[in-house]
């Protein structure tokens, strides 16, 4: 059993899986826009239902449409005034309807999974569209600001399979290293660290060759030049020269765009 981390302003949405991938990551991108760009945004918790998806599927393209965000809009991680976006696997009708009263409002996405909205029955909460969230200034009644005191009471409700921001295996060494790392800045969601650790393991002490495209600070190939040891050649690609001068022994840097053929 899982603990639900909840905030003061907690909302859901329920997006329909068997659509295309491009279909799905454009509606994600306008919902977590919005909820970026709230006034109330640092009090709000994005719940994503995951009721027809592979998890890890889910996790992959939530950390993409995330990343695309933080780019496009010259964003930076800030936990104090960040909304929250969680994945949520729930197995029963039960468990849905045991978190309903922990909800502010339904967000309502153009492609839905209306046959299970039909069946959680989701009267009881409000529902608004995105154009009605972004104009909204959502006032936090006295007991929706006591939810986030509560959180405790949330693991009375029989979840087995709720997956709210997971974190990586602390025996995760990519986790480990993130978390202790004092050289050069990291910038990585975390969702990603148990994928990589998993696909990746496997080429730990061998002779390989590695490329990044994205150099930003140079933290992340000091990471990957620890993780996979002292027989692997690190390299990178950005369109800023300034990266140039993060080289170092088995670090190389090359100056260009993913878009140049």
């Amino acid at each position: 059993m899982l603990e639900l981390n909840l905030k003061d302003i907690n909302l859901i949405i329920f997006p329909n899986w068997n659509q295309s991938r491009d279909i799905i990551f454009e509606e994600l991108v306008k919902v977590c826009k919005t909820i970026i760009n709230h006034p109330n945004t640092s009090v709000i918790n994005l719940l994503i239902d995951t009721n027809n998806i592979d998890l890890e599927d889910a996790q992959f393209l939530l950390a993409d449409v995330l990343l695309n965000i933080c780019y496009d809009q010259n964003l930076e991680s800030d936990d104090n005034n960040s909304p929250e976006f969680n994945l949520l696997k729930i197995n029963s009708l039960e468990e849905y309807k045991g978190i309903l009263p922990h909800l502010y409002s339904r967000v309502i996405v153009e492609n839905e999974n209306k046959e299970l909205i039909n069946q959680i029955g989701l009267e009881q909460i409000p529902a608004y569209t995105l154009d009605e969230l972004n104009t909204k200034c959502i006032h936090i009644s006295k007991d929706q600001s006591l939810i986030s005191q509560q959180v405790e009471n949330v693991n009375n409700i029989p979840f087995h399979n709720v997956i709210v921001r997971p974190n990586p295996d602390d025996d995760n060494p990519l986790w480990q290293y993130f978390c202790n790392n004092q050289k050069r800045l990291i910038y990585k969601w975390h969702q990603y660290f148990d994928i990589y650790h998993n696909h990746f393991s496997r080429f730990r002490g061998l002779p390989i060759k590695v490329l990044e495209i994205g150099v930003a600070h140079g933290g992340s190939l000091q990471m990957w030049k620890s993780y996979f040891g002292e027989q692997a050649y690190i390299y990178g690609i950005d369109i800023d020269p300034r990266c140039k001068q993060l080289e170092e022994e088995r670090v190389e840097i090359f100056i260009g765009s993913q878009t140049d053929k």
